[in-house]
């Protein structure tokens, strides 16, 4: 993919979190205000922190932002009676109300979201009365919110995407195999073989970006019933990524066996013509794998041996794992 296609692919995926935030900002603030806030810019803000990259995410961080909040308000309402407003009693109440949190055993974001809390209604409470129990309750909208849009935009708007990208990366791949092929039959150049190999290895990095990115937004079906159908489409996209990834890595190593015999002088023209054939199989099985079919798709292809070497694929197999065996004891 070039430059300027995954720019706008960025560039369309920040434009669509902006719509989430802003959507989910307006909606927030009418449904504080409904529920009879004073301090209704608070639902927003927690809008705006706890809108995550993924749905699983949000949920994490919209969590530990509420039990935050809840406990930087119990510290404050104890202890407020008793200090007058200053920075001293700031920092005591900030160093109770974190230690509390942290003794419960609770992470460094929860932490973070009680002492936040704690300065706020310390200054907030003693002026308006009603911050406290703002902060509460525009805290769980804001939060809700976040997580409802999360869920409703992001894996709807986002499925379509995923399945053509996934078919996409079969492509991609099937047609690294067929100039892997077309480069042995034109005698297996080394300079040619090395860009080759370079370009499948950005293919292949490009790859593990949008498998990291498929299995986090996966996450988010466990939670979304209602979309259950999509649940199903997004594990033949799984499927279909792991056949992938077992292909790239193929793809690599047969690459780099490649290059090493193709150097030593020792590969021949029937060898060349053979390992053609081969990738060219390879190569249809990945053009005909698609997401979107909901058959199991097992390869229809076997390993090709000469007739010649065929006594020999044993001890060239054991020979193989054997040193394997010997680099994986070396690392």
């Amino acid at each position: 993919m070039g430059y300027f296609e995954k720019n706008k692919r960025e560039l369309l995926s920040n434009a669509f979190t902006v719509f989430k935030i802003a959507l989910a900002s307006g909606l927030s603030w009418e449904l504080a205000k409904l529920a009879g806030s004073v301090h209704p810019y608070l639902a927003p803000l927690s809008v705006m922190l706890c809108l995550q990259s993924s749905v699983v995410a949000s949920i994490r961080f919209s969590l530990r932002r509420i039990l935050g909040t809840v406990i930087g308000v119990i510290v404050v309402i104890l202890a407020a009676e008793q200090f007058s407003l200053n920075g001293w009693t700031l920092g005591f109440l900030i160093l109770v109300g974190g230690l509390i949190v942290n003794f419960l055993k609770f992470d460094i974001v929860v932490i973070h979201q009680a002492v936040i809390t704690i300065l706020l209604v310390f200054v907030f409470e003693k002026a308006s009365g009603h911050y406290a129990v703002d902060r509460i309750r525009d805290t769980a909208i804001g939060a809700a919110t976040a997580v409802v849009i999360q869920v409703l935009l992001s894996l709807w708007g986002s499925s379509y995407s995923y399945v053509k990208r996934v078919d996409r990366h079969s492509k991609e791949l099937a047609a690294s195999f067929e100039v892997c092929a077309k480069w042995l039959e034109n005698g297996s150049p080394l300079s040619q073989g090395t860009v080759l190999k370079k370009q499948a290895d950005e293919l292949y990095t490009e790859f593990l970006h949008d498998k990291k990115r498929l299995r986090k937004s996966l996450g988010g079906f466990k939670i979304s019933p209602i979309m259950k159908r999509k649940k199903e489409d997004w594990k033949r996209c799984k499927s279909s990524l792991e056949h992938q990834d077992q292909g790239y890595q193929y793809l690599l190593e047969t690459m780099g066996i490649l290059l090493d015999w193709s150097a030593s002088g020792w590969m021949e023209s029937m060898d060349r013509r053979i390992w053609a054939m081969q990738l060219e199989a390879v190569s249809r099985y990945f053009q005909s794998l698609k997401s979107t079919s909901s058959d199991v798709q097992f390869p229809d292809f076997a390993a090709i041996y000469p007739i010649a070497k065929e006594k020999d694929r044993f001890h060239i197999a054991q020979y193989y794992h054997t040193e394997q065996f010997i680099k994986r004891l070396r690392i």
